[in-house]
């Protein structure tokens, strides 16, 4: 049973990890349907709390994947989880990273690095949404989660984001 789980969290992660154009927080739709809908290992409460440690953690966005296979599986879980969603993408970088070096001049390529542009900012709204959907319940939060959002395309600095933020959520509470 536990090595069925701990295969499942590595082709999980390992295919998820080739799909993160724009980084890991482009995968957190993908990460989440599979952990709440398709496999139930979690609700969308918990999906929500883990996701927020993994951002409020020092590192990378790429956490939330250690922090889901640690729910499931424990520390091995976290390992495998871990490893699968970070070596498939490091390994297709690396072989990227050559194969621009040859042609990235060329027509094609600058055709094809404008185009993921647009796909990666595309993603990373799926996954603002997604979260924003499992943790906003009222009216007043969805209007909190605007407000940040648009004080954060105005350019105001995170903590400052962070703090108007969690003022406004402290008062409505």
């Amino acid at each position: 049973m536990r090595g069925g789980l701990l295969m499942t969290l590595a082709a999980t992660f390992g295919g998820l990890s080739l799909a993160a154009i724009g980084g890991a927080s482009a995968i957190v739709p993908a990460v989440r349907h599979v952990a709440v809908v398709d496999r139930v290992w979690m609700t969308d409460v918990v999906f929500g709390q883990l996701y927020a440690i993994s951002q409020a953690a020092p590192g990378p966005n790429v956490l939330i994947a250690g922090a889901v296979g640690w729910k499931v599986a424990g520390l091995a879980g976290l390992l495998i989880a871990s490893l699968a969603v970070i070596g498939p993408s490091s390994v297709l970088a690396l072989g990227l990273g050559r194969f621009v070096d040859r042609h990235g001049e060329r027509w094609w390529m600058r055709a094809a690095r404008r185009a993921l542009g647009p796909v990666a900012m595309g993603l990373l709204v799926a996954s603002a949404l997604t979260i924003a959907r499992t943790q906003n319940h009222v009216p007043w939060e969805w209007a909190l989660t605007f407000g940040a959002a648009l004080l954060a395309l105005c350019r105001v600095h995170p903590l400052g984001v962070l703090a108007i933020a969690a003022a406004v959520g402290a008062v409505l509470a």
